[in-house]
């Protein structure tokens, strides 16, 4: 039996790790935050069209990150046309995010990825039209919209060629029904 001050430093320790832990978590977070930016304005800016990465996938576990990078990314853009252009590179990830889902054969996942996608695409609009409105010059930017709407349309379309029948409902929750 440990005597009273033995129990008294092993809880010490165990608190010690613990708070090593969460700093050492906090840490990392900060650095990815902090130093992905700063590698993206290093590299040149590519086209969204050019987009490769999906990045973190739904099914994984560690998505929520990818979702808290984004609105931290956002929280710290101050120009409306730089959201909007960050919130379009966004909705570029999530139509390729479709695809590889569908290509998994994760279709439900794929559906509920449609509805983040859409989301994700009406903020663009939202923030063209701020800039817009504020007096900015949104002429580039929106050239920038149309090209990339017309591709994450083909990776959509292809993704949709993929799935089997019973699953394009899910796929296609979020589309408008036409009259």
């Amino acid at each position: 039996m440990d005597t009273f001050w033995e129990s008294v430093k092993r809880d010490e320790r165990a608190m010690t790790r613990k708070r090593v832990l969460i700093i050492g978590g906090v840490v990392m977070v900060a650095v990815a935050v902090i130093v992905s930016p700063i590698a993206a304005k290093h590299q040149e800016p590519a086209a969204v069209c050019e987009t490769q990465d999906p990045g973190t996938l739904p099914d994984s576990p560690l998505y929520f990150v990818k979702n808290w990078k984004r609105s931290i990314h956002l929280s710290f853009t101050f120009d409306t046309r730089e959201k909007a252009a960050l919130s379009l590179k966004f909705a570029d990830e999530d139509a390729l995010a479709i695809s590889a889902l569908c290509d998994k054969e994760e279709y439900i996942l794929g559906g509920k990825e449609c509805g983040r996608f859409q989301a994700q695409f009406d903020r663009t609009l939202e923030w063209v039209e701020e800039a817009r409105q504020k007096g900015k010059n949104v002429e580039e930017l929106i050239d920038g919209v149309k090209d990339d709407h017309l591709w994450q349309q083909q990776v959509l379309g292809a993704a949709l060629g993929k799935a089997p029948e019973l699953s394009i409902q899910a796929l296609l929750w979020r589309a408008p029904l036409e009259g």
